[in-house]
Formats: C-alpha cells, sequence, structure tokens
C-alpha cells in the first residue's frame, strides 16, 4: 500500500495547525504581503510626478509630469488621461481630464488639470492614460494639500489693501531690491483691484538676514512681468518700523509686519499672490516653489506673451 498520500495529508493538517497555534512549522510558511500604497505601486506601468509643489484647499491647478515604468519622459501626447483625486480618508473626490501644455517654447511638456481639494493632508492622484497605440497605462503619486497659515483661500476674494507706490515715495525709499523697477510701484493694490486688473501681488524682501528664499520672490516678479504684458505687478515689502517706515535696509530695525502683509495673514515672507481680473485670488505660493507652477497659475488669468515690455 502507498502511504506517500497519506504521509502528505498529515504534514498538511499538521502544517495548518501549527499556523493556526503558531508553532515551529508556522515559522516556515511566508505570511501574505503588506498591502502596497498606490503612490508605490509595484505593478505600475506609469510613474506620475506631481509638479505642483504649492497646493491648498479650493481649486488648483495639478501639474503632472509623465513617465513610463523605465522612468522615460512621454515623447508622444496621449490621446486621453485623467487623475482620479483621492482624499486622505481614502475617498475619491473627483475625477479630473488632464491636457498636455508646454508653458514655454524651451520647456518640459506636462499635463495639466484643475481640482477641488478641500481639506489639507496627504491625497492620492492615481494617473490613467490611454497611449495612441491604444494600451492604457496607470500609475499613482501622492501630494500635500498645505496647511495656509491665514491667508486668503483660494476662489475668495482679494483683500484691497493701500500698498506703497513711487506716486507718494521715493522708490529706494519702499523697495530693498537691489536694481528696482519702478513699474512694480506704480500701483496700489487697492487701485489695481479696482481697475479690474488681473494681478501677481509679491510680499518679499532682499534684506539680508531674514530667511531662507527672501528675495526669490522678488526676482521672479521680474521674469514675469516680460512675459504678462497686461498682468499688474505689485511687489510691497513685509516689515516696517516703529515710526511706520517702510524697512528695507539690515541698519534700519524692524518692528512688526506691514499692514498690508497682516491684512493677508502674511507672518513671513516671501509669499506671491496670484489674483484674475474679477478679484479672485486662484493660486499662491510660500518660499521656494517651481517656474512652471507659477507660469500656469499667470496664463489662467492673464495673456503669456514672452519678450521686454
Amino acid at each position: 500500500m502507498n502511504r506517500w498520500p497519506r504521509l502528505a495529508g498529515v504534514l498538511a493538517l499538521a502544517g495548518a495547525l501549527a499556523i493556526v497555534l503558531g508553532g515551529p512549522m508556522g515559522s516556515m510558511v511566508s505570511a501574505a504581503p503588506p498591502l502596497v500604497s498606490p503612490a508605490v505601486s509595484s505593478t505600475a506601468t506609469l510613474q506620475p510626478l506631481m509638479a505642483s509643489t504649492q497646493l491648498w484647499v479650493g481649486e488648483n491647478d495639478l501639474l503632472i509630469d509623465l513617465l513610463d515604468a523605465d522612468g522615460a519622459r512621454f515623447a508622444e501626447p496621449a490621446p486621453s488621461a485623467s487623475a482620479e483625486l483621492i482624499g486622505p480618508d481614502g475617498q475619491t473626490r473627483a475625477i479630473v481630464p488632464l491636457g498636455r501644455i508646454r508653458l514655454t517654447d524651451t520647456g518640459r511638456f506636462l499635463y495639466r488639470g484643475r481640482g477641488i481639494l478641500d481639506v489639507t493632508g496627504s491625497w492620492v492622484a492615481r494617473v490613467s492614460v490611454v497611449t495612441a497605440t491604444g494600451d492604457r497605462l496607470e500609475g499613482a503619486t501622492r501630494f500635500e494639500v498645505l496647511v495656509d497659515g491665514g491667508t486668503p483661500a483660494l476662489g475668495q476674494p482679494a483683500i484691497p489693501v493701500q500698498t506703497p507706490t513711487v506716486a507718494t515715495n521715493q522708490l529706494a525709499s519702499i523697495t530693498s531690491d537691489w536694481e528696482p523697477v519702478p513699474q512694480l510701484y506704480w500701483w496700489s493694490l487697492d487701485e489695481a483691484l479696482a481697475a479690474g486688473r488681473p494681478i501677481l501681488y509679491v510680499i518679499d524682501t532682499r534684506r539680508p538676514g531674514v530667511g531662507d528664499g527672501c528675495g526669490s520672490a522678488m526676482g521672479e516678479a521680474r521674469v514675469m512681468r516680460g512675459s504678462f504684458p497686461g498682468l499688474v505687478v505689485i511687489h510691497a515689502e513685509p516689515f516696517i518700523s516703529a515710526d511706520g517706515t517702510v524697512v528695507v535696509g539690515s541698519d534700519q530695525v524692524a518692528t512688526e509686519i506691514a499692514p498690508w502683509a497682516a491684512a493677508w495673514g502674511v507672518t513671513a515672507p516671501p509669499w506671491m499672490f496670484v489674483i484674475a481680473a474679477d478679484g479672485a485670488v486662484t493660486a499662491k505660493f510660500q518660499g521656494v516653489f517651481g517656474t512652471d507652477e507659477l507660469l500656469s497659475a499667470l496664463r489662467q488669468v492673464a495673456a503669456y506673451s514672452p519678450g521686454r515690455h
């Protein structure tokens, strides 16, 4: 009589009991693999990368760089692309279409969509692409919706405050810029809002020792003014002294946040706010950010025409 089937059955039963009871044979059985986050899925055929670093509660521009499984950027446009936006609670908020764009003549191609992000925290964008050959590629990436610290929410009306201008001040007394551009001080913010103009409002300083990233927004403001001729670019220093003087030099003592910064909830520069012609805040940026995301936000509110204007 062949005893091997019976022996195999006994061994199988013993193995099962050992697993249940935690015995030695249980240690020989591999545990079930852990659940894999969508952001790092080992079966993904697509590697989406969130190029937008400044995302807040409200409707946002979502810039996504698409790479294939080998890490190569897509050379051809995808006929169909979308992103499923999944909140911190794991619930899908929306599926937004993505369109391929190139923000400058020599820049990289990205995919852009608009989506409402309703809470702060860690989100997932699950991206699906149909290629020209009909193949479906999928992958996911994580991104953070930031706490804004009290600045105006996206979609809310801009706050009309009076900012210093060259109409009533010497240029050198209202800016710490080493080579100031007078046009950044032609308009007061409240005047530009009343005129119904698209605005880039910059609160920043080149004053030494203030903090990392300071001065970078002022540099971006110069560039953007030359690329968007219909855009009103306004720069304002963030600090004043005890007598109300704008603090622009290292020899001055900054005692408080300037009223035009405090009204916007700014406590530390730099900040940039994009404002549409209807007066709504459509994007905002704090500290260090990408030029691509600023360009994308501005192209939603003003005509793009690069060059010197």
